[in-house]
Order: C-alpha cells, then structure tokens, then sequence
C-alpha cells in the first residue's frame, strides 16, 4: 500500500503536466522579432518540471526544488506546480515557508475551479499547519530608528504589534537596536506546535559610572626622624651631665687650691667653672627641646610627611626646671 503523501504527489504530478501546455499563463511579448515561441516556451516548462518530478520521486528535494523554481521563471505556475515546491520545502525543513506555498497552491486550485485539486493540497496542508511554530513579537512605542532582526533578517514593523506568524522549529536569535537604547537580544526555541510571544524592551542605555578613584595607600610609618632627634636629646643630655660633673669637680678643686693661695683670688677657676656650668645648661636645654619634639614626631606616626609638617607647625613650650635634689622638664607639646 502507497503512503497518502506519495499517492497525493503523484495525482498534483499529472496535474501539473495536464496542465503544464494548454492552463499554464506566460510572460511574454506580443510585438518584435525577439519575442518569445510560445511552443517553446511550454517545452521548456514541461521538462523542467519533469526533471524536478524525477528528483523529488528519487528523494532529491533539493535538486527538485531547483527545477521548479526555474521552471517559475519560465511560465505561470499552476496548482499543482506549487504544491510540488511546498511538499520539496517540507522535505528539506523549511516548514514555514511550505505552508505558505500550499497556501499558495490551495488559492490557485479554487481560482481554477478544481476541487479535487484543492482537496488533495488541502490534506497535505492541514496537518502541517499544526506543526509549524507560531512566534508573536511585541514592541510597544519603539523608539525612533529602532531596528529589528530575527536570524540576522529584519522584521517588518507590521509583525511587532503582537500578531503571530509562522517559523521553522529549532533555535532563532532575536535583536533589536535603537539610538541610546541597551541593546536587546534573546535566543528563542520553536519546538513544532508551540506558540511563543516575544516583548522586545529597548530600555534607555545607563550613564557610564565614574571610574572610582584608586584609595591612598597608607603611608609606612618611619621612624628615621624621631631616632634622629631622640640620639640628639641624649647626646646633648649626655654633654650636659658631663659638663655638670666636670663643673663640680673644678669647683672643688678651685676650693682647696684657692684655700692655699693667700694673695691670688683665683679668677681663672671661676671662670672655668661658669664656662661648665653654662654648658651644661646648654645641654640640658637641648635636650628638652630635642625629647619634646621626639614626642611629638612619635605621636604623629613618625615618616609621614603631612602628618610631620603638620606636628613641626604645633607650638612646642618647654623650660628645664633645675632644683638640689632634682632636674626635671616643664612645657606643652
């Protein structure tokens, strides 16, 4: 037993022949020596669609497909013609596109008055109208010069108002664009049967963020200057201690040697004892001003340039408070 699709082929096929020479309308010219031989014209026609018919039998959709389609360009398809480019479009999975062509082919059947014909597109036809994927696109106020792809073709304005049309199952890419608008775009899968709706949102591009600003490292704390200045305090703490102790040994020994002396007063001695003590005040005074600020370059974090300059313009008081029993340090810093 024939399959139906086969045993429909063959009767569109002998409809297409039958009427291939006498129904089949030409594009040709009346007037001038190049105008076309009708008799030729039809030959033409009739073994092109023969080799088509030939290929599509042997399952060579592709081929057969080739053959039609030019034997369009040299006369008015019929009926059966465009059904026989429908079933190829089938076969090779262009599904959409055949169901347009048996559309195609229904409308030409009743134009010709064949109901038989038209029965035998028609229940080709009706089962793979359910199968045929249904998409619908919605864009609601699209923005000026707003463009929109599907599969890298552009989608007429007409079909973004949420109307279905037909697609071949399997993965399609949809994109829009518009001026100063984020770019939208979404893969779609069309399994057969399915309907799918699309809402295309073209939302206002986003203002660039400022680049934020790279933070500051922290400063390492040096601690170069305070050690400079603390060195510096005991140093002239040192020569001051010294300068004390050889100030109270010249003042002992001017006592006994001046003790002995009955005419000279011993000016020389004094002098030199003065001369030790005001050094080592000196020393002492120095070093408070040298602690204080070694204080104060501690507290600051020591090597930080600002935070130095910063501790140096702070006012430093300081006084050395000298007593019999004890040497101590007045001031602010």
């Amino acid at each position: 037993m024939r399959p139906r699709g086969l045993v429909l082929c063959v009767v569109l096929a002998c409809e297409s022949v039958a009427g291939l020479p006498g129904s089949v309308a030409y594009a040709q010219t009346t007037n001038g020596p190049n105008a076309p031989n009708p008799g030729a014209s039809k030959e033409s026609a009739r073994k092109l669609f023969d080799q088509g018919l030939e290929a599509e039998r042997a399952g060579q959709f592709a081929f057969a497909l080739e053959k039609y389609a030019q034997a369009e360009k040299v006369a008015t398809p019929t009926a059966g013609l465009r059904f026989h480019k429908a079933y190829c479009l089938e076969m090779t999975g262009q599904m959409a596109l055949a169901l347009s062509e048996y559309n195609a082919a229904a409308t030409l059947a009743i134009a010709a008055n064949k109901p038989d014909v038209h029965a035998a597109i028609a229940a080709r036809r009706d089962p793979l109208r359910l199968r045929v994927p249904q998409l619908a696109l919605r864009l609601t106020t699209p923005p000026p010069g707003t463009s929109v792809e599907l599969d890298k073709k552009p989608v007429s304005a007409e079909l973004l108002d949420g109307r279905s049309f037909r697609v071949d199952p399997g993965e399609h890419k949809l994109e829009a664009h518009a001026p100063d608008r984020t770019h939208f775009e979404r893969t779609i899968m069309a399994t057969e049967g399915s309907s799918t709706t699309v809402e295309i949102t073209l939302p206002l591009e986003k203002p660039a963020l400022p680049v934020a600003k790279e933070k500051e490292k922290p400063h390492s704390r040096s601690y170069a200057w305070p050690i400079v200045t603390t060195t510096g305090a005991v140093l002239f703490a040192g020569g001051g201690v010294a300068s004390l102790l050889l100030a109270g040994n010249a003042q002992s020994d001017a006592k006994s040697m001046c003790a002995k002396q009955v005419t000279s007063p011993c000016t020389g001695d004094r002098t030199k004892i003065r001369t030790l003590d005001a050094l080592a005040l000196g020393g002492f005074i120095g070093a408070a001003g040298l602690g204080a600020l070694s204080i104060v370059l501690f507290s600051s974090g020591g090597g930080s340039p600002e935070k130095t300059d910063k501790a140096l313009s702070t006012p430093v008081h300081a006084r050395l408070v000298a007593s019999p029993t004890a040497l101590s340090i007045e001031g602010a810093f």
